[in-house]
């Protein structure tokens, strides 16, 4: 702002994602994408001359539902679950007041939507896996036998976004020490058995859901079996028997009316028994 902005009072943006990026030749205005959300200063706003301070705004996802738009919503929350920078285009709707209303309806600037702070900003927590660790040992190392354990976890959730996240379907790869080790599927639910998952909020299923460890090094999945039930674990060492690994996910999910599927590694995800 170039001089000083009074009683804007509520402005409207269309948020968009841009469809030019990384290349900015073409004006904001024709690099329209996907609109991303529709948001609205508080009452009150004014914009003093200069650059302004952070303000807040409100209002709601709004996402189409054609595939491209779904991919392109997508990759909105992938980067901004990663902790990188999303490139939106805010385009001004309107205000309140009339004048600025006409003056400003139209305009549309680049911007940058700030990914969340770096930090847990995983959906999977913590894995619980139904297992005989000396009879999955046996089964492993019987040569009769493929190496593959077919065997049955609980999950443990958590909604890092501020707004109700429902779970639909989970698949991922069990990275251990960047070695594949198994994988694990939630089916994609019945719209009655989604999970709902309030802001903020953890949720253990109650349903068990598949799991299979194998690899082509069986040593890694034996070693990951003796971290979770190491010899000599006493009952107040809260470290003990639980191991670490990465989950290469793809998370179907449902937020703001609308099911992407969020793809991204959950680092340090919690495995116990």
């Amino acid at each position: 702002s170039s001089f000083v902005l009074t009683g804007l009072d509520v402005m409207s943006l269309d948020v968009y994602t841009d469809d030019s990026w990384p290349f900015t030749e073409k004006p904001a205005a024709d690099s329209l994408g996907v609109k991303f959300a529709e948001v609205n200063s508080e009452p009150g706003f004014w914009l003093g001359r200069g650059r302004s301070e952070w303000f807040p705004v409100e209002g709601l996802l709004s996402l189409p539902e054609r595939e491209y738009d779904l991919v392109k919503t997508a990759d909105v929350f992938n980067h901004f679950l990663t902790s990188r920078p999303t490139p939106l285009i805010p385009y001004i709707t309107g205000s309140s007041q009339p004048f600025m209303g006409v003056a400003a309806h139209g305009a549309a600037f680049r911007a940058f939507l700030p990914g969340m702070p770096p930090g847990d900003n995983n959906i999977v927590q913590q894995v619980y896996i139904d297992l005989n660790i000396p009879v999955a040992v046996a089964t492993l190392l019987n040569p009769v036998n493929v190496a593959r354990l077919h065997q049955w976890c609980t999950i443990e959730l958590k909604n890092p976004l501020n707004a109700t996240l429902y779970v639909i379907g989970l698949t991922a790869e069990i990275m251990y020490h960047d070695h594949q080790v198994g994988i694990m599927d939630m089916p994609v639910l019945e719209e009655d058995q989604r999970i709902i998952i309030p802001p903020g909020a953890t949720f253990r299923t109650a349903k068990s859901y598949p799991v299979e460890l194998f690899g082509q090094d069986l040593g890694y999945i034996l070693l990951l079996l003796n971290e979770m039930n190491p010899i000599g674990c006493a009952e107040d060492d809260l470290g003990c028997g639980i191991a670490t690994v990465d989950l290469n996910a793809r998370i179907k999910v449902r937020v703001g009316g609308v099911e992407p599927i969020l793809t991204y590694k959950q680092y340090n995800v919690s495995v116990r028994l």
